[in-house]
């Protein structure tokens, strides 16, 4: 029986971002809190990233440009995607996240140039569906057995269905 691991729910304010854990199912699911004094570093990944910012303002800084970002908003990083969260000083955000490895979950991949960087407001019926996406794949991930895996991976890919719907709309 592999140990147990560490939920990725943290209730305790963070000074510098979750440390990656992606999983076997190529799923990195988590939650942060930011203090008022959190710090993050450019940064970039192998994978695709997306953030559901729950409360607070910050910027996210892509390569050339800075677009805000607020409660109710959903921020796409596709892969090799320098970026950097910078909170607002008033109002520090609170955020979940969800990184799929391409190279572990090959069914994304052939969709994956479809995920443009970019900050999106999400609209109230699919902001509800995207937390609650969010809410259920962080029980998922830290239960044990296959049934559990298999459902982390199926809510991860609505998730990104539901990503990609918002984005669309977006663009009409």
């Amino acid at each position: 029986m592999p140990p147990p691991r560490l939920s990725n729910s943290i209730s305790e304010a963070r000074t510098s971002p979750v440390p990656q854990d992606m999983r076997a199912t190529g799923l990195w699911v988590f939650e942060s809190r930011h203090a008022e004094s959190f710090l993050m570093s450019v940064t970039e990944h192998s994978f695709l990233k997306l953030l559901w910012i729950r409360e607070g303002r910050a910027k996210i800084r892509f390569k050339g440009a800075s677009p805000d970002c607020e409660t109710g908003n959903l921020v796409i990083v596709p892969p090799f995607t320098s970026h950097r969260i910078v909170d607002s000083l008033d109002a520090p955000v609170s955020l979940y996240g969800l990184g799929v490895d391409t190279k572990q979950l090959k069914c994304v991949e052939p969709v994956l140039a479809t995920f443009q960087s970019g900050v999106y407001l999400g609209q109230r019926l699919g902001a509800l569906s995207i937390e609650q996406h969010f809410r259920k794949l962080l029980y998922l991930v830290d239960q044990e057995g296959a049934a559990s895996q298999f459902s982390s991976v199926a809510v991860a890919l609505e998730l990104l269905a539901e990503g990609r719907r918002l984005a669309e709309r977006l663009q009409e």
